[in-house]
């Protein structure tokens, strides 16, 4: 009964994280990656408009970085509500975090999101 909440779990943040804006997210830093080393490597940008610039991309990289840090924390609070649900509601013999922290747990996991990923792929492309 745990591993069935283990799998529902999983295919709930697959499903969750494919509603999320990680691809946007850093993709953006990436751009904002490519435009420092364009800034960082031009001869004709003096070092002074250089350190005015890398000031300004620095700063967009730090927001962009807490953003990604609040999506993933909110998936981690996600998971540890889903799960305290289904405790509550199964009323597993092991508690479904406890399976989840365990090295069973996270292969099972993966291997059910990874499972659920492609199929979902293959629905949603048809």
């Amino acid at each position: 009964m745990t591993y069935i909440s283990v799998f529902l779990v999983s295919v709930l943040v697959v499903e969750l994280c494919s509603h999320l804006p990680f691809v946007s997210l850093i993709s953006q830093l990436s751009s904002m990656l490519q435009k420092v080393s364009r800034v960082v490597s031009s001869k004709s940008i003096s070092d002074h408009w250089k350190e005015k610039v890398l000031l300004r991309y620095s700063w967009c990289m730090v927001l962009i970085t807490i953003k990604i840090a609040v999506v993933i924390g909110g998936i981690g609070v996600f998971v540890l509500v889903l799960a305290g649900l289904f405790d509550w509601v199964l009323s597993p013999p092991m508690s479904t975090i406890d399976v989840l922290s365990s090295s069973i747990g996270m292969g099972v996991a993966t291997l059910a999101s990874i499972f659920y990923f492609f199929v979902r792929v293959r629905i949603v492309s048809s």
